[in-house]
């Protein structure tokens, strides 16, 4: 097979591993081996963007399978980051005499032109003075934030059939 990847896993200090544990568990081989991977992927899942490393804190393993205790920081920091970086980008606008005066953007998919066009390789806008920001009615960019806050977790909910099997 032309391109193929070949790999080996060592499986022996996993297995020394599961043995130690099993020896001094009251539970079965079996309920062991899921209480271990439970914890394998709330870990994971605490460092999915937007998590970071810090936040595994936040996860430990239950008695109840395919629940885990997931931390509330990432989300929280995630829909946040999204909000600031909107507004890093755009200035609200809510007046009538601010309407008039600045004909502010009012639909959806030049919002979220511009926004894209702001982000750097990373995703993220840098911060500009009032002047420089692009004018948008107060309405429009309330939705834009909440449809953009949306997403925020996806990426992390994805290990949660991994958890349940």
């Amino acid at each position: 097979m032309a391109g193929g990847v070949t790999m080996t896993v060592e499986t022996r200090r996993f297995e020394e591993q599961l043995f130690r544990m099993q020896r001094t568990s009251k539970f079965g081989a079996q309920k062991v081996a899921e209480r271990s991977f439970k914890g394998f992927v709330a870990r994971l899942v605490a460092i999915t963007p937007p998590g970071q490393v810090a936040d595994i804190s936040g996860t430990q393993n239950t008695d109840e399978p395919g629940q885990i205790i997931k931390p509330t920081k990432p989300k929280t920091r995630g829909t946040r980051n999204i909000k600031k970086d909107i507004l890093n980008v755009f200035r609200p606008v809510g007046s009538e005499r601010q309407i008039r005066r600045l004909k502010p953007i009012a639909t959806d998919s030049d919002l979220e032109r511009l926004h894209k066009a702001a982000r750097n390789k990373k995703g993220r806008t840098r911060s500009r003075n009032r002047k420089d920001k692009v004018p948008v009615t107060r309405a429009v960019l309330r939705s834009y934030i909440k449809k953009k806050q949306e997403h925020v977790g996806r990426l992390a909910a994805g290990w949660n059939s991994a958890s349940n099997r």
